[in-house]
């Protein structure tokens, strides 16, 4: 296992956290060249890099596998969550709430909704 440093032009998923698994997908380069995003059929051809250890801005450090080929620039990237974590609701017993419009504009809220059930009794 290596470190693996990735730079994007732009700044990362805000969603991305340290611990995501981070993948590529080949993508075609006829498409790369046209400035589309077209990747090969089926899912056989998504390369698992490895663990994200670090984000920084526009910058992903990856423990990566030193048995898997290293994306090039015109390759897809691409991050998945553990889907052991991020899957509880609110915990506790009391929830507060303040929503601020710190405009002069005239805002309306269309929906507020919480996922509530007793889990303590």
């Amino acid at each position: 296992m290596s470190t693996l440093t990735l730079k994007f032009a732009n700044n990362v998923n805000i969603s991305a956290q340290v611990g995501d698994i981070a993948y590529y997908v080949p993508v075609t380069e006829a498409a790369a060249d046209a400035g589309k995003v077209q990747t090969a059929t089926g899912y056989s051809n998504i390369v698992k890099m490895g663990p994200i250890e670090h984000i920084n801005k526009n910058i992903v450090v990856i423990t990566h596998d030193d048995n898997v080929s290293i994306p090039t620039t015109s390759n897809f990237i691409m991050f998945s969550k553990d889907n052991a974590a991020n899957l509880s609701s609110l915990l506790g017993y009391y929830a507060d709430i303040k929503f601020v419009n710190k405009s002069t504009d005239k805002a309306e809220i269309f929906s507020i909704g919480c996922e509530v059930f007793e889990s303590s009794k």
